[in-house]
């Protein structure tokens, strides 16, 4: 079973399903929690098995399932955590106890996905989204994985 960090955001992960061990620890602040029952990939994945109640502030193995992002996400005091609430975010995920499902195989090891691809890391921007706002300024977002930069259209959009 992989080990994950508490820093580690369920959206870092590709696999749509996984069980994790997590260490000790993750109920502090700093591990930030989006939602309350289902989760948003922006959080915490062992700072989410704390908050739900799957694991204690002692670590362990969970379950992970990815879901569909979902249009708000309610926060929560719950378990030690203070979960965050979240306007719409792209994918969701669950945690419940790291037992597996009969017939289900999980992977002995994580898919992460980069945060910069080797165009962002050059300094291009590999998705460029451009409109023009009301005050009639052509704007452009440039869209890294989950982050996202506006500019005047200038060429290609600084990173930062």
């Amino acid at each position: 079973v992989p080990q994950i960090n508490c820093d580690v955001r369920a959206g870092k992960i590709i696999n749509p399903e996984f069980i994790v061990k997590c260490p000790a620890g993750c109920q502090d602040p700093r591990y930030h929690v989006y939602g309350t029952d289902v989760y948003a990939s922006y959080s915490s994945v062992c700072g989410a098995a704390v908050h739900s109640g799957v694991l204690d502030n002692s670590g362990g193995k969970i379950l992970v399932r990815k879901v569909a992002g979902q249009s708000g996400y309610k926060g929560s005091y719950s378990n030690g955590v203070q979960s965050l609430s979240l306007p719409r975010w792209r994918e969701s995920f669950v945690v419940s106890e790291g037992k597996p499902q009969k017939g289900v195989t999980y992977p002995s090891s994580l898919t992460y996905s980069s945060s910069k691809s080797p165009a962002a890391k050059a300094g291009k921007c590999p998705r460029v989204i451009s409109f023009k706002s009301s005050d009639f300024v052509n704007r452009q977002y440039c869209v890294l994985g989950d982050r996202i930069k506006i500019s005047n259209l200038t060429g290609q959009a600084p990173l930062t």
